[in-house]
This record gives structure tokens, C-alpha cells and sequence, in this order.
């Protein structure tokens, strides 16, 4: 990159045979002095985007010449169809034939614009997806919505067109009371007693229906358990305090590896600092110091009480 910048301030482009090209060529589009700046731009910097954009640059050239040609603006103009719309997606495809640097974009967009055509003509059953979504009985609430959606999706080729079909059977299931599905199984089994964990049970069964991902759930449970565990340390630390028990020191083996005293902050320090009045013991030095630098008003994060001191127990 450096040295191309070099020989470009020197006005040596002879020496690279795509400058030449890009010099030598006749364009006369609109704008297209801006993109070969950005060619010229790409180039020196080493990118392989300056042969993608130059490539770009002559498509828009043959076209601005009436030269259609090319076996993509060949088919473009084989199309004859009739649904809403169609005439902005060829419009579209010509665009994408220019710009999209991606062949299977353009592609993806054929395929969209043949489904769209089959869609407007109710040719529904050369396709098993859409034939699923038309004989399944859903009876949820705003099923019809996510319905219209699936539809949208699978017009526009997309692969959200499964997923959200997907997504429809989950909270079909959870309608009917079916909850036979391992995740929903193991929600269920789940006791925990932490503030707002009746909250993330439903945020739980949201995650089941609407997930994308399948590690999303798996990283929220994991979240649960960390809470519960959190919240009934700190039970544990306020009730020795009400007692004014004080636990054994420990070794420093059996303190190393004990996660129980923790700071519910950063997870790496013991916990030193209480809340005051809920009395939870639940961060170290270092935390309580950053937050009451960055906080406004005290507010224990254990219970989400105000506070209205932070102190070291001893």
C-alpha cells in the first residue's frame, strides 16, 4: 500500500496494468469520476476492492451504452412477471448487477422475484415450507402477523422465512399448555427464589420462542444460576452478620478456590463492602470505590434497594 501511494504521488501507473485500464477507459455515466477516485483510492491501499469497483464501473458504462449484453441483463430481461411490485425489483436486479460485489446476490434476488410471481398466482404447493405454514392450525395471539411475515420472508428468499415458521410451532405449543420441549422441561424443573427470577422465567420462555441463535437460551440459564447463587450468598453473609458470627478464616487453598464470597461485580475479588441498611455484603473494595465514583444515587445490586452508605466489614 505504501508503495503504491508513492508511485501514484509520483504519477508512475504504467506499471500497474489495472490503473492503465482504469485511466485508458471512456467512461461516461453519471458520477463516475467518484468512482474512479475510489478505485484510484482502493488501489493505493492495497485492497482488492479496486478491481471489484473497476469491474462495477464498466457494467454501469455498458449499460449507460444500451449494451445489455451481459447474460445477467440477458435474463433480467427475459422476465415477465405481474406481481405488485415487480418492475422496482428489475430495477433492482439492474442495481444489483452494478454494485453488489457478491455474485449471489443477485441470484437470491431472482430467486425472490420467481417465489413473489408463484405467491401472486397462488402456486403454493411447489413449496413445503409454505405448504406447512398454510395447513398448520395456529390459534395464538398476532399469529396472523408472523404468518404474513413468513410469507414476506420466503418471497424475498430469505432463510428468516424458516426461523420464524419455527418460532410460530414454539409459541403454538405453549398456547395448547404443550410444554414437552427440553428447553421448557428444564425451565420447569428450575427453583430459584432470587428478586425478579419470576421475570426471567417468562424472559426464558420469550428467548424459547423468538431465539435466532441456539446458544441464547444456554447462556440466559446460565445467567439464572448465577443470580441464585449470588443471592443466596449473600442470605448467607447478611444472616452471619445479624448474628455477628464471623466465619473461619479460611486456608488460602480453600480460599482460592471458593467462589462463594465473590464481589457480585467483577467476580474476582472477595467480597468486603456491605450495603447499608439492607446489610448485603456483596462487593469488594476496588468495586465499591468505582461505584460510587460513576453511581449518582446508591443502590444495592443484590436487592435493588437504595443505600444509603457503603461499608468495609471487618
Amino acid at each position: 500500500g505504501m508503495r503504491r501511494k508513492q508511485d501514484l504521488s509520483e504519477g508512475n501507473v504504467s506499471i500497474y496494468p489495472l490503473l492503465q485500464d482504469v485511466y485508458s477507459y471512456n467512461f461516461s455515466y453519471d458520477n463516475w469520476e467518484s468512482d474512479k477516485s475510489d478505485v484510484i483510492k482502493f488501489f493505493g491501499e492495497g485492497s482488492s476492492l479496486a478491481k471489484v469497483l473497476f469491474e462495477s464501473m464498466k457494467r454501469k458504462q455498458r449499460l449507460h451504452d444500451c449494451d445489455r449484453s451481459h447474460p445477467a441483463i440477458v435474463k433480467i430481461d427475459s422476465l415477465n412477471y405481474s406481481y405488485d411490485g415487480w418492475q422496482a425489483d428489475k430495477k433492482k436486479a439492474e442495481e444489483f448487477h452494478t454494485t453488489r460485489h457478491f455474485s449471489n446476490d443477485l441470484e437470491n434476488l431472482f430467486v425472490g422475484m420467481r417465489r413473489k410471481q408463484d405467491l401472486s398466482e397462488g402456486n403454493v404447493s411447489i413449496y413445503p415450507l409454505l405448504q406447512d405454514v398454510y395447513s398448520y392450525n395456529f390459534s395464538y395471539d398476532n399469529w396472523e402477523s408472523d404468518k404474513s411475515d413468513v410469507i414476506k420472508f420466503f418471497g424475498e428468499g430469505s432463510s428468516l422465512a424458516k426461523v420464524l415458521f419455527e418460532s410460530m410451532k414454539r409459541k403454538q405449543r405453549l398456547h395448547d399448555g404443550d410444554r414437552s420441549h427440553p428447553d421448557i422441561l428444564e425451565l420447569d424443573l428450575l427453583e430459584y427464589h432470587y428478586p425478579g427470577w419470576e421475570a426471567d422465567k417468562k424472559k426464558a420462555e420469550y428467548l424459547h420462542v423468538k431465539r435466532h441463535f441456539t446458544r441464547d437460551l444456554e447462556f440466559f440459564f446460565l445467567g439464572m444460576e448465577r443470580k441464585q447463587k449470588m443471592f443466596q450468598n449473600s442470605l448467607h453473609d447478611f444472616n452471619l452478620a445479624r448474628l455477628d458470627i464471623r466465619p473461619k478464616k479460611e486456608s488460602k487453598t480453600e480460599s482460592n478456590n471458593s467462589t462463594s464470597n465473590l464481589c457480585s461485580i467483577c467476580l474476582e475479588s472477595q467480597k468486603t463492602h456491605a450495603f447499608i441498611p439492607c446489610g448485603h455484603l456483596c462487593i469488594c473494595g476496588q468495586c465499591s470505590y468505582s461505584y460510587r465514583k460513576t453511581q449518582k444515587s446508591l443502590t444495592c445490586p443484590m436487592c435493588r434497594k437504595s443505600a444509603l452508605n457503603i461499608i468495609k466489614i471487618f
